[in-house]
């Protein structure tokens, strides 16, 4: 990906004062991310999730 659709999805995502505090970091950080991504498998069930979904814990007492 390169730097320019980089910073228009983090501006379009609401990071634009992290973009301008911390323009490398936060391409680095998409980048890395994209990998990550690439090398996950495509579930056989697109509507299960690979982990169960987040939950609540309950209130203590």
């Amino acid at each position: 990906m390169d730097p320019a659709a980089i910073e228009t999805h983090a501006r379009a995502l609401g990071f634009g004062r992290a973009l301008d505090l911390f323009r490398d970091d936060v391409i680095e950080a998409a980048r890395r991310a994209a990998l990550q991504r690439a090398q996950l498998d495509p579930p056989d069930d697109p509507a299960c999730e690979p982990w169960p979904p987040m939950q609540c814990a309950p209130p203590s007492r």
